[in-house]
């Protein structure tokens, strides 16, 4: 059971032996301290890592059984994202049927380890909710919903895919890490997909008429090949089951690597949005009205002088200043 509990925690990189051991301990002693605090679904406010320049994009970054954000927060700050915010919110702490009842931060309760076990379904509602409300606050402030990125590794990645393909609410992608797809014979049922436990190829009945928001949003799924709690064979049925429904998916597999990360999977992190949106040098949101206006400024100067047939070094200016004004903003996603 120690050994379960222990690779319930997200370890940043690869760590020597006795590194590994020492975090061990020190978690295994964070959930005893939590098996004595009181019940509470309150949670403290998120970590956040703000952009080196102008925040034109968001990353919202769900961790894993008994982990918290700052954990997150630290890693995501090395990797000096240009524009990019990242939100790293705490699970609240809550018993976990998997760990024997004890109490410790989780998004929802884990009662086993395979696509077949039973599933806390209020309880990943729940999160789903909750993440749905980071999201509306960076919409509330100004960021376009396809600059906003949802993510997470294990436990807080099951939260991420299931916000992405079970909600009618458009995004900007998804960084899933050594996960699974929560409550997938629900979602099969909604896509038409094959159910992951099933073995057999027969297909359910779609029950919305239209597609869905999210069927071809971007998504980074890393798994690692010697993962011993959420097997990289789960990994492989997650993403084929996405694909089915959702074809841009990149699903990358790392040699060795136990249910964890990496130096490289945290690159693969890094880039993603920028491959996937170029967003990295976008045009703030802010000044999009500003352009608006000046656009219309300028086509108002602009057919002034074709009004008076003149042709002057001033309009060619104009005509090229508001050809490339509007060009970026049609350009910018």
């Amino acid at each position: 059971m120690i050994a379960r509990i222990g690779s319930c925690f997200r370890f940043p990189m690869r760590q020597a032996k006795s590194q590994y051991l020492h975090r061990l301990f020190t978690c295994l002693a964070t959930v005893r301290h939590y098996m004595g605090a009181s019940s509470s679904h309150e949670m403290d406010p998120p970590a956040i890592v703000q952009p080196l320049k102008e925040h034109t994009a968001t990353l919202i970054f769900l961790h894993g059984l008994g982990d918290r954000g700052t954990g997150w927060a630290t890693g995501l700050a090395s990797l000096k994202l240009q524009h990019i915010k990242c939100v790293c919110p705490h699970a609240p702490i809550r018993p976990v049927t998997l760990n024997a009842g004890m109490r410790m931060p989780s998004w929802f309760d884990i009662i086993g380890l395979d696509s077949s076990s039973p599933q806390d379904v209020e309880g990943i509602k729940e999160a789903s909710e909750m993440l749905q409300g980071l999201i509306e606050n960076e919409v509330k402030i100004g960021i376009p919903r396809n600059r906003i990125f949802i993510g997470g590794f294990s436990q807080g990645g099951a939260v991420a895919l299931y916000t992405a393909f079970a909600v009618n609410k458009p995004i900007g992608g998804v960084i899933a890490l050594s996960t699974w797809m929560p409550l997938h014979r629900t979602l099969a049922k909604r896509t038409g997909s094959s159910c992951l436990c099933c073995r057999t190829k027969t297909k359910y009945l779609l029950v919305f008429k239209e597609p869905k928001y999210n069927r071809d949003v971007p998504v980074l799924q890393c798994h690692g090949t010697l993962d011993p709690l959420v097997r990289f064979s789960w990994g492989q049925e997650t993403s084929t089951f996405i694909r089915s429904f959702n074809p841009n998916l990149t699903f990358k597999a790392y040699d060795n690597m136990m249910h964890s990360s990496c130096p490289e999977e945290m690159q693969d992190v890094k880039v993603f949005p920028g491959e996937a949106f170029r967003i990295l040098m976008p045009v703030p949101p802010a000044n999009r009205q500003m352009d608006i206006v000046k656009c219309q400024i300028l086509h108002w100067f602009f057919h002034s002088f074709n009004s008076q047939r003149r042709t002057s070094p001033l309009s060619v200016y104009l005509v090229a200043l508001q050809s490339g004004m509007c060009a970026s903003m049609i350009t910018s996603p």
